[in-house]
């Protein structure tokens, strides 16, 4: 948890405009910010959407400073949490705004976990989903595609036992649009 809050302990937090914190590590940073309480990580699939809402509304304060947060929660999915206008909330993350331009309101746009015929090892699923979803964002893509790069390196690092597969290459980027959920406050 250390590694999360390391920014904002060293009074850097004001640099940092992409952060993809787990649940866990969510939890470290909004006890640190005094923003709230997070809340526990979902048991079922009903638990989300009330978990998606709670999340966005104690980090609003924090997106006045990051420009977006990859929260993952494991076979739940991930949700990016962002400020962004009616209508433009799937626009690509990039570029980013210079400090005070940020426009719009919180959102949260949700993408459930992708189901799998079989788990192999989970290690190294999380670090794929987000290397994926980067990769897709320095490409400029929309947010949609984004996630939907994310989950297929996500769903590649499922199926091998290795954390990082053999079969993870560049064309897990051309993976097609996903669906997520729009969340406001």
């Amino acid at each position: 948890m250390r590694k999360a809050v390391k920014p904002w302990l060293e009074g850097r937090g004001h640099a940092v405009t992409f952060a993809s914190p787990n649940l866990h590590e969510l939890r470290a940073l909004c006890s640190l910010l005094q923003l709230g309480e997070v809340g526990e990580a979902p048991t079922t699939s009903q638990d989300v959407p009330h978990l998606v809402q709670h999340v966005l509304g104690i980090t609003a304060p924090l997106l006045q400073h990051i420009h977006a947060l990859m929260v993952t929660m494991g076979r739940f999915g991930f949700m990016i949490l962002r400020r962004a206008p009616v209508g433009r909330e799937n626009d690509p993350l990039l570029p980013v705004p210079s400090r005070g331009e940020v426009e719009g309101e919180p959102v949260a746009l949700y993408f459930s976990a992708v189901t799998t015929e079989r788990v192999v090892s989970v290690s190294g699923a999380g670090d794929c989903l987000t290397a994926g979803f980067v990769a897709s964002m320095m490409r400029g893509e929309k947010v949609g595609r984004c996630g939907a790069a994310g989950l297929a390196a996500a769903s590649l690092s499922l199926d091998a036992m290795p954390a990082v597969p053999e079969t993870l290459n560049p064309g897990v980027l051309d993976a097609d649009h996903h669906v997520f959920s729009l969340v406001r406050l």
